[in-house]
């Protein structure tokens, strides 16, 4: 499948076309199941993942702007649902680094992790990274592959696994430092001679290890009849043909594929993993009755992390961990309580609760209310998404940021009082929350979503909206921040304002004029479409004004990958006024 291919199969998927989604699974089955099987230990969990991921893939297909970015896209949500049921499974997230820090630094700019030559055999080669990492500690794994192969910078990691910067960092040297002194000591051993950063040549390696690889017979097509029982793959999709696309389509065609789809979503990521040629996987059991047993995490010691290893705990309607081997603070990690009202308590086991975590209370539709106490200073990625049932929400007085996606598909959502030591509303935030009608932000709040273009907007899809006013304190206005607001008529930005992000309005009908302040002088770009599009497909008759000049809407030809196309989207001599730098 070519490039052009790929976006045109992903855009009939994304309007419904059971047959496309059916093409979209065949060829990205196998390393969806291969990730998550690095990261969970058992065929079963991997499994259960990979109909997961697909599942939520097709249900959240129409927030996928950029159909080249699904391979990427789809990787994300891959990690995401797996480190998600890590964290529930036992307490891996966090760390005490004190002893580490200042020890051990970690630079994501110079990387000098050593593999060997390249007169190695691939496979070998493969063979032998996989082998090092598979070995190292559960949480140190964990960040290895988001960060060497699935190519999260480490501010990321640190967001999807509810910690900081500083301890994401010491576990990447730490498994850089193991996994150099594996390869010191076979080239000692064995005459390996070492060079490169690995980085360079994981392409090579990974095609190299997916010709080792393959899938438990009859899994792809098992796990495609529980897909679309949850239907999801559209009306004209089937199994048949499911197992033979999988297990025998040309290994070059799909990691090429792979590979292209990657590269134009921002570098080569692990859309495949590394596989151990020496160690194929077992068969899993054809039925449920008899799962494989997942292997049992090793304790982690203060020598190699500063934590140990705690299982997920249970109290009252709550379940919860400690956000630390210190204990002195506790985790709401679910919520298996019977009324719909909840009131998150403020201690248990009498620490205080300071976190939400990641998923928490996801899709859970029934609730209709949650209160959480003052204790709390952190709300996780994704933690209320999909409460369809909640109406108002309170945001307690210590949260400094709301995490990404933290009420995504929040339908029912209609007010948030925001606090007023809030700095950061992260991207998708809000996202699709239609029935919010108003917002009005503290003057603390310096940052309406990331200006990477392949985030999505913290307020989009709030057709709810029809005013919204930005306080002089935000400089940031992220990418997409209001995209798909159709109801959105009046929009102030504050004069603090320095970087709008891409498509930052896009698709704003109801919009008829807008001043940009004049403190502004960037705004962000795709990397793939190299466009801004702020106001594409906004109404016809909108005027933009700044510094005194005025702009209108004009049609505009582009090319991408050699292909011309149209966009609405007001003049380009509005953006000659400012940088445009790649978010």
């Amino acid at each position: 499948m070519e490039k052009a291919q790929l976006i045109q199969t992903v855009k009939a998927a994304r309007d419904g076309d059971g047959g496309a989604r059916q093409t979209l699974y065949v060829d990205f089955a196998k390393p969806v199941y291969y990730l998550a099987l690095k990261l969970m230990g058992s065929h079963e969990d991997a499994e259960d993942m990979m109909q997961e991921v697909f599942i939520t893939a097709f249900e959240r297909i129409s927030e996928l702007r950029e159909a080249e970015a699904f391979p990427r896209w789809l990787n994300r949500i891959t990690a995401n649902k797996c480190i998600n049921a890590l964290n529930k499974r036992e307490d891996v997230i966090d760390a005490d680094i004190g002893e580490l820090e200042g020890v051990l630094e970690f630079s994501e700019e110079d990387d000098p992790l050593l593999i060997p030559e390249k007169s190695l055999d691939n496979a070998e080669t493969a063979r032998m990274i996989t082998a090092i990492i598979d070995e190292l500690p559960l949480p140190q794994r964990i960040c290895a592959y988001c960060y060497y192969y699935q190519n999260l910078t480490v501010a990321q990691i640190a967001e999807a696994l509810d910690t900081n910067e500083n301890t994401v960092k010491s576990r990447l040297a730490l498994a850089r430092a193991k996994i150099r002194e594996e390869l010191e000591r076979l080239n000692k051993e064995e005459d390996i001679k070492l060079y490169g950063a690995l980085p360079l040549l994981l392409a090579p390696m990974l095609r190299e290890s997916l010709k080792q690889f393959e899938m438990p017979q009859g899994l792809a097509e098992r796990a495609w009849s529980e897909i679309a029982s949850a239907g999801t793959t559209g009306a004209a999709s089937s199994a048949g043909g499911i197992t033979k696309g999988v297990l025998s389509m040309g290994i070059k065609a799909k990691v090429a594929l792979v590979i292209a789809g990657l590269t134009v979503a921002g570098g080569v990521t692990a859309a495949v993993m590394l596989n151990s040629p020496g160690s194929q996987p077992t068969p899993a059991p054809a039925g449920r009755s008899t799962p494989t047993p997942t292997p049992t995490p090793r304790a982690e010691s203060t020598a190699d992390i500063g934590v140990a290893a705690a299982k997920a705990n249970s109290e009252g309607d709550f379940e919860w961990a400690y956000v630390d081997d210190r204990e002195a603070s506790v985790r709401i990690t679910g919520y298996t309580g019977k009324s719909n009202d909840v009131v998150v308590p403020d201690k248990i086991k009498g620490k205080p609760v300071t976190h939400i975590a990641w998923g928490a209370f996801e899709g859970r539709s029934e609730l209709t209310s949650i209160t959480l106490p003052d204790s709390v200073t952190f709300i996780g990625v994704e933690a209320f998404a999909d409460c369809t049932g909640l109406t108002s929400f309170t945001i307690p007085k210590d949260v400094t940021e709301i995490s990404v996606q933290a009420f995504r598909g929040c339908t029912g959502l209609q007010s948030v009082t925001l606090n007023d030591g809030l700095t950061t509303i992260k991207s998708g935030a809000f996202l699709n929350c239609t029935a919010l009608i108003s917002i009005t932000f503290p003057d603390s709040v310096t940052a309406l979503g990331d200006t990477d273009p392949r985030s999505t907007g913290a307020f989009g899809g709030c057709t709810g909206l029809t005013s919204v006013t930005i306080p002089d304190s935000v400089t940031i206005l992220g990418a997409c921040t209001f995209e798909d607001c159709e109801n959105l008529e009046s929009v102030t930005i504050g004069s603090g304002v320095t970087t709008i992000g891409y498509a930052a309005f896009r698709n704003c009908k109801g919009l008829q004029s807008i001043t940009i302040p004049d403190n502004v002088t960037s705004i962000s770009i795709s990397t793939a479409t190299k466009t801004a599009e702020v106001f594409k497909d906004c109404s016809d008759t909108l005027s933009v004004t700044y510094k005194g000049e005025t702009y209108g809407m004009v049609w505009q030809q582009h090319k991408f990958y050699g292909d011309a196309y149209d966009i609405y989207d007001i003049s380009q001599e509005f953006y000659d006024n400012f940088e445009l730098v790649k978010g």
